[in-house]
């Protein structure tokens, strides 16, 4: 086998803490080399890694080998500017224990590579692979798929450091606290596009390698940044290593294997019944019961939507699991990218002591969601009906009441109401022809018939009361009755009539299109 002259430094160098890596100009970029030799002719030393004895030393500095060298009790800055790639151990050591060591380093990789291979042919275990480090890194590594679910982590380094309680949520996922951070840096999406491991600053600092199926970004690797250049050089191989051993054991089951939803059919079909779609009665019925909805359950459709759209697709995702572990009795259904969560009430109040609107608000400001909530609904056929309320709360909420998490239909049935009357007219294209006539009256004449009318209609079409509301004699006020009985001929005793004109009103303070009703 070869190895990468940054993975056989880190091992020298932490049993000789003095000892020096020249790079013979090639940057980062070393040479893979394989077994170790002493000195021999240039061709047999070729692609080795070479332990040099001090005599052979100044041929290394004048003359270009394909190799890399160990040089033993020599002094570092003789080989500093010379051509060749070497790794200068300083301290007084015989050559002979240099070469043993570096043999052991050859060994334990090769260990490794076997155990790798194992993980990928025999054990399909993306586990494995990660395991298959605990020798090697002192620090944990976690690899996450594209929905930020943890494949595998070191879990026994992940709790000596803290980072257990922290960073992995109950469904095995990172917390929704770290996606929102994570999702809002502004470079964060174009993360996926690197190739080669690189250095990111989020919640922590981390050396990560993206993980591909072909030119499909699916994951992603990751161990802490440490303060030593040595070290993150060793991670550096450690990732690009374990990466390609993703990719291969990914390639061949084309999944990070999470067990799929149960029912899948089943889930597929509600979430049809939401985009409108019309199968029989019982077929709905029957794929509710198999989610512990029983006939006669207290539902409503919860519809979640971010703060941020641009991390729609990816929070989405591991919301499913987070959701149904968080809120008993809830079932989540992906819609064109629209999140619903149906929720069994009774069952929620079953296991939970608060109620479920307070459970709801604690996770939509820890998550940063917002979320529309249909009314109440029992029949299974209702089920597309509540998640367009869910849609239409959410919508008409976020415009009327900007700073609440979440909002309920019921609050703005109306609102919906008014909005479509007047979607396809101005107000006063389809308001009460009585009040029409009352504002160009108005306007005419200077009166106030307009605001007397609504001021009578709120006082409940009592007399004394509306006088003492306009601040005007009982007399006058009866007159400017009398004359808007004239000019409209309404009749106030039908329930029609006044139900239209107490519309009509709303419609005008909606639109702000009557000035003179201030």
């Amino acid at each position: 086998m070869t190895l990468d002259g940054h993975l056989i430094f880190y091992w020298i160098y932490k049993k000789y803490p003095r000892s020096v890596y020249f790079f013979g100009g090639n940057g980062d970029n070393v040479q893979q080399v394989s077994r170790p030799m002493f000195w021999d002719v240039p061709a047999a030393m070729r692609g080795h890694l070479v332990v040099v004895r001090p005599e052979c030393w100044q041929q290394i500095v004048h003359q270009p080998y394909e190799a890399l060298f160990l040089c033993v009790g020599s002094d570092p800055q003789f080989l500093a500017h010379g051509q060749n790639e070497c790794i200068v151990i300083p301290d007084p050591v015989s050559v002979e224990e240099i070469f043993n060591l570096v043999l052991e380093i050859f060994e334990k990789f090769q260990l490794w590579e076997q155990k790798l291979q194992l993980a990928v042919d025999t054990l399909l275990s993306y586990g494995a692979i990660i395991r298959s480090c605990d020798d090697l890194i002192a620090e944990p590594m976690a690899l996450v798929d594209d929905h930020f679910r943890y494949v595998s982590y070191s879990k026994r380094k992940t709790i000596e450091i803290g980072w257990e309680d922290k960073y992995v949520s109950s469904n095995s996922a990172l917390p929704l606290d770290v996606i929102n951070l994570l999702t809002a840096l502004p470079e964060f999406k174009g993360l996926e596009t690197e190739r080669d491991v690189f250095v990111h600053v989020g919640a922590e600092h981390l050396l990560q390698k993206n993980v591909y199926d072909g030119e499909r970004y699916v994951g992603r690797l990751s161990i802490r940044h440490h303060k030593n250049n040595t070290v993150n050089l060793y991670h550096r191989q450690i990732l690009r290593i374990v990466a390609s051993y993703i990719e291969k054991l990914y390639a061949r089951l084309g999944s990070f294997g999470h067990r799929q939803k149960k029912n899948k059919q089943e889930r597929q079909l509600l979430a049809s019944v939401l985009q409108g779609s019309k199968p029989p009665v019982a077929q709905i019925t029957h794929a509710l019961s198999l989610f512990s909805f029983q006939e006669g359950t207290e539902m409503v459709v919860v519809l979640l939507q971010s703060h941020a759209s641009t991390r729609h697709d990816k929070l989405t995702a591991v919301l499913s699991g987070h959701i149904e572990s968080l809120l008993p009795g809830s079932l989540c259904l992906m819609v064109e990218q629209q999140f619903y969560v149906l929720v069994n009430l009774q069952e929620f109040e079953r296991r939970m002591e608060c109620s479920f609107r307070q459970e709801l608000a604690y996770f939509l400001r820890e998550s940063l969601l917002l979320a529309g909530i249909s009314r109440k609904f029992y029949a299974p056929e209702d089920l597309y009906a509540a998640g367009r309320q869910a849609g239409i709360a959410l919508e008409i909420g976020r415009q009327i009441d900007s700073m609440y998490w979440y909002f309920n239909f019921d609050d703005y049935a109306f609102a919906y109401l008014l909005q479509q009357c007047s979607q396809d007219f101005k107000p006063t294209h389809i308001i009460a022809p009585a009040l029409l006539t009352l504002l160009r009256y108005d306007a005419k004449n200077g009166t106030e018939l307009v605001k007397t009318l609504r001021v009578y209609m709120a006082c409940a079409y009592n007399a004394v009361d509306t006088a003492k509301r306009l601040n005007v004699a009982r007399s006058t006020f009866l007159k400017r009755l009398e004359r808007i009985e004239i000019l409209t001929k309404l009749d106030l005793e039908s329930f029609s009539q006044r139900s239209y004109l107490m519309l009509s009103y709303v419609l005008l303070e909606q639109q702000n299109d009557d000035r003179a009703l201030d």
